[in-house]
């Protein structure tokens, strides 16, 4: 459960009520997870990975006077092939995702905020121990996006083992993100006058990172262990809600393209 509650209150409780000089703020969400999982060894050098996943989540927030509610529900199910042959290891397998919220409530500008984003992906990746000092990792997955079709998400890493106790692990690869109106912006103005999002071009980042992890074993047998992470990423077709701008269709917020990020 979360439960956040401010602005300028006629008094402390919990029940806030709104009048001609006292305004409330709140954001009640009540969340329901479900997992599962299943990993069937088919021999000592393949395997068959499942899992399921489902949440439910029950939005609830209001911004002066202007109430905001619905469910949204989402669910997730992959099914994967792990084999290896000598000092290689084959992952592939497939994803389906489903994202929907149906709003309870209604804006008097920005009218119904629903949506549903489903997505089906293929995978997959390859790990090559080189030798005992480097191992090499190449992934790629394709995604047919029912709002933005067809997107290659690819990533490629090498690990550099010089002693036992020292990796060094070097990565470059691209994102997305599917964005919908549940944002931090959103969240703080209660999705008052927050109208349902228009753009059709989804999230993208390009980032590289390199990881250095040293771990200490001490005559005591404590393991001290010593990361230092650098990155670079840039997000490209960043999407944000321009609340300085109303829409001149109905006066609710105006979502834009802020570019690179």
């Amino acid at each position: 459960n979360l439960k956040r509650l401010g602005g300028l209150m006629s008094s402390s409780s919990d029940l806030i009520t709104p009048d001609s000089s006292h305004y409330g703020s709140s954001i009640i969400n009540e969340r329901i997870d479900i997992y599962s999982g299943l990993n069937y060894p088919v021999d000592e050098n393949n395997s068959i990975i499942v899992n399921l996943a489902l949440s439910r989540t029950d939005r609830n927030s209001f911004n002066w006077l202007i109430p905001f509610s619905g469910i949204e529900t989402i669910s997730y199910a992959d099914a994967q092939w792990a084999g290896s042959i000598e000092n290689i290891t084959l992952l592939a397998g497939v994803v389906a995702a489903n994202e929907n919220f149906r709003e309870t409530s209604t804006d008097s500008l920005a009218g119904k905020r629903d949506f549903e984003y489903s997505q089906l992906s293929g995978f997959t990746q390859l790990e090559w121990k080189l030798s005992d000092e480097y191992t090499v990792l190449g992934f790629i997955r394709l995604d047919n996006h029912n709002k933005f079709g067809l997107i290659t998400v690819p990533r490629a890493t090498i690990m550099y083992k010089p002693m036992k106790s020292m990796t060094i692990r070097g990565s470059v690869g691209n994102g997305l993100r599917a964005a919908n109106i549940f944002d931090e912006t959103e969240e703080n103005i209660g999705f008052k006058y927050v109208s349902n999002m228009n753009i059709n071009t989804p999230e993208k980042s390009f980032g590289t990172n390199i990881d250095f992890k040293y771990e200490l074993l001490t005559e005591n047998e404590w393991i001290i262990t010593s990361n230092l992470n650098l990155f670079y990423s840039v997000v490209n077709d960043r999407i944000e809600l321009d609340t300085s701008a109303v829409s001149s269709t109905n006066g609710s917020y105006i979502w834009y393209n802020a570019g690179k990020l």
